[in-house]
């Protein structure tokens, strides 16, 4: 299951990573050592990913984020949505009743694409200490399978 990004959702997201790494500006490197662009880009990322699933699957998607709530509500529970860029792993969630991986990756065109890696049980999370963990391998594996644009 692969998604790719329509105009409207790159703009939103990049509004909402600035807008958030403003709340977040510190000089203190020690709550984030990258450069405020890896910085943006990063939110950017994720606020992509989030944003792409949750209007392809009807998914409510809670905005501003908050340290105690999950990325989106759909009709199976909360959902923690995580986006990488590539293979990372152990990726922490928060409690949630499933979780999605996600990649965030340019086609042959150009395109900004989400691609599904994996989805993952709260009994999977529970189990993990709410981590996800995924070897390089299995990402691979699972991008193979879904790297057909919807």
């Amino acid at each position: 299951m692969t998604f790719v990004a329509t105009e409207e959702e790159k703009a939103q997201a990049l509004r909402e990573a600035k807008e958030q790494n403003l709340r977040l500006d510190t000089a203190d490197t020690s709550v984030d050592p990258l450069t405020e662009e890896r910085q943006i880009q990063s939110k950017y990322v994720g606020f992509l990913g989030e944003i792409v699933f949750c209007n392809r699957l009807h998914w409510q998607r809670n905005y501003p984020p908050q340290f105690d709530q999950c990325d989106a509500i759909g009709s199976m529970g909360r959902i923690e949505i995580k986006t990488r860029t590539k293979h990372f792993s152990p990726i922490l969630v928060r409690e949630c009743d499933f979780a999605v991986l996600l990649h965030y990756f340019k086609n042959e065109k150009g395109k900004e694409c989400i691609a599904l890696v994996k989805f993952y049980s709260r009994n999977y999370l529970e189990g993990h200490k709410w981590k996800i963990w995924i070897t390089e391998k299995f990402w691979n594996y699972y991008l193979s399978l879904s790297l057909t644009p919807s």
